[in-house]
């Protein structure tokens, strides 16, 4: 069984129009987007089977000429800057990959395929202003093209052109999408200080039942700028109505709203909703309970914005994560206040498996932000993923001197300690947390189920049994704490028939998972069913084939069943393997290729 895990914040991101997520994406053209591998800078020593990627420089060639076929060979630094930002592409280093096409497009400015997309790299990397360039020359090249439209839309709105913006919008390829034009058109209406007609722009939302919930947000927020109390006040009550009024982004926008007006009539909604979003997750907590009002619109281009981070947030729903992050800068540039645009970009990131990008970015989050504390603990998570523990432990030491009372300071701690084999030290700081934490919250279960990997990893099995037990009170479904449980009894070699029953009931619930169905068959191990254990055994390595002592466990069962030379085979891979593979295991290992198993004994035989 796998007894490591991953911890993952969970932050959930309301896109208003997530329903339209299909539509938004299948009308957004289908240019060559950029498709990275990232390998962390200085980090390529802490990351298991992580190697520079090989370059063909064959192919770079071909494709180069391919590009260029009627113009002459390009010179050394044009071809060496080529070579640079190719590299630099499949590393996703967006800035590198822009500064390097640039240098190719400067002594080869005929080349259309860097022309047609030298910008997204720019947008990408945070540089937007510099891409509006190269977005004109993008356009220049294919005016139907939404991604380059959508950039210089934003700059002009981001410099008050609005005139030039609104004359934009009749060229716009929204591809017959019935939400993106006439919202953005509201907001520059806005900006040129056309109420009705802006309003009037909005009202063709209505005519789709789908989108009125944008109807009643963007409605809302214009009727405020434009000083309407009482009907900004209208559309918010009846927003709140709506599921979508629970998340955070909504929530920040109505708090400022009613802390400035009092003018909510709903206000228990209000209140509910916003309780129950801040109970979450700690990020929201942090949030919403000190707000730095970034979420509200001042004006055409935060409204903009919004509408630019609701095509970011349907594009991370359906895993696009490049169009997700360049619609996202896009927001950002035109309201870099955001906290909640900057935890998004942030996210995603790390979705791409950028870390250090990612803490590039949170470096950047000013300390009266009220999402510092939440970006400090990511950038130490993500180290810790890196297998920078040392630097992580440092870090969270020198956190919780300043916060002494943050359980989920205490907590991260304890999952470094963890991170690096020191159980002792782990045990300690996940303690201290569940003396600090609301035995209500989510996360005590979570530092029950922690404690008892601890004493489980230390060897005192029996007081990991009774935590995993206090978990499984609190979080009686969760497959993974029944997985550790019924585990832990099977090491102990006692309670075998109950231990069955709660794996039996983690493989209903994630059957495909390959550490619950190696503890199912070990367990039919244990029992002495040897041909039945085989089965979930050999699944289990399928599924996650680099694990030790899953293959450890296949061997084992290959020996009870008379197939020794693949149970020697087995054990023999098994010991080559990184994950799981202690120095125990090692030493086990070695002793059953040289010896086998021993007889099985009348204690394993236990029957159901």
């Amino acid at each position: 069984m796998v007894k490591k895990m991953k911890i993952k914040t969970v932050f959930f991101w309301g896109c208003l129009c997530v329903f339209l997520s299909a539509c938004v994406y299948f009308s957004l053209p289908k240019a060559d987007k950029p498709k990275f591998l990232e390998i962390p800078e200085n980090k390529t020593d802490q990351i298991e089977e992580v190697s520079s990627p090989e370059i063909d420089y064959e192919a770079i060639v071909e494709a180069y000429f391919a590009s260029r076929p009627v113009r002459d060979v390009p010179n050394e630094a044009d071809f060496s800057s080529f070579l640079v930002a190719t590299y630099a592409k499949n590393n996703k280093d967006f800035s590198k990959t822009a500064d390097m096409y640039a240098q190719v497009l400067n002594s080869d400015p005929e080349n259309k395929e860097i022309k047609e997309t030298l910008y997204q790299y720019y947008v990408l990397s945070g540089k937007v202003e510099k891409a509006v360039e190269y977005g004109n020359l993008a356009l220049d090249e294919n005016k139907e093209n939404l991604l380059p439209q959508l950039l210089i839309l934003a700059d002009k709105v981001y410099h008050k052109k609005y005139q030039e913006a609104s004359d934009m919008l009749q060229n716009l390829n929204a591809g017959g999408n019935t939400f993106l034009g006439p919202l953005l058109k509201a907001w520059i209406l806005v900006g040129l200080g056309e109420k009705e007609k802006a309003y009037a722009s909005l009202e063709t939302l209505k005519k789709d039942d789908s989108l009125y919930i944008a109807y009643l947000l963007h409605k809302g927020m214009m009727s405020d700028y434009f000083s309407q109390t009482q009907q900004a006040a209208t559309f918010y009550d009846e927003l709140l109505k709506r599921d979508a009024a629970k998340n955070v982004r909504v929530l920040l926008l109505l708090k400022e709203f009613e802390t400035r007006t009092r003018g909510l009539k709903d206000k228990k909604t209000f209140a509910l909703n916003y309780a129950s979003v801040q109970d979450e997750s700690f990020i929201s907590k942090e949030m919403l309970s000190s707000p730095d009002n970034s979420a509200v619109s001042k004006g055409p281009e935060q409204g903009v914005a919004w509408v630019l981070f609701d095509l970011a947030s349907a594009m991370g729903q359906i895993k696009d994560l490049d169009l997700a992050l360049y619609f996202a800068q896009l927001a950002l540039y035109l309201n870099p206040e955001s906290s909640v645009i900057q935890l998004f970009i942030g996210e995603i990131l790390e979705e791409q498996q950028l870390l250090t990008l990612a803490n590039n970015f949170y470096q950047k989050i000013s300390p009266e932000k009220n999402i510092f504390l939440s970006v400090q603990l990511r950038t130490i998570m993500n180290q810790i993923k890196m297998g920078d523990v040392a630097s992580a432990i440092t870090s969270l030491n020198a956190l919780i001197t300043l916060f002494p009372n943050g359980a989920l300071l205490h907590m991260t701690l304890g999952d470094a300690y963890r991170a690096n084999d020191n159980y002792e030290m782990a045990l300690q700081s996940y303690i201290q947390a569940t003396n600090l934490a609301n035995p209500k919250d989510a996360q005590t279960s979570l530092l029950y189920f922690y404690q008892g990997i601890c004493y489980e990893r230390l060897g005192r099995l029996d007081e990991a049994s009774a935590f995993f037990e206090k978990a499984l009170m609190l979080n009686p479904s969760n497959p993974v704490y029944l997985n550790y449980a019924g585990y832990t009894w099977l090491e102990q070699k006692k309670n075998i028939p109950e231990a069955l029953n709660l794996i039996k009931r983690a493989v209903e619930m994630v059957p495909n998972d390959g550490a619950i169905l190696d503890s199912l068959g070990w367990a039919y191990y244990l029992m002495g069913e040897y041909e039945t254990a085989l089965g979930y055994l050999e699944k289990a390595v399928e599924l996650q084939a680099g694990n030790a002592v899953l293959n450890s466990h296949l061997g084992d069962v290959y020996w009870r069943l008379g197939r020794y030379r693949e149970a020697r085979f087995q054990w023999s891979h098994a010991s080559t393997l990184k994950e799981e593979n202690s120095e125990n295991l090692k030493a086990q290992l070695a002793e059953k290729i040289e010896k086998g198993l021993p007889l099985p004994s009348a204690q394993m035989a236990i029957k159901n």
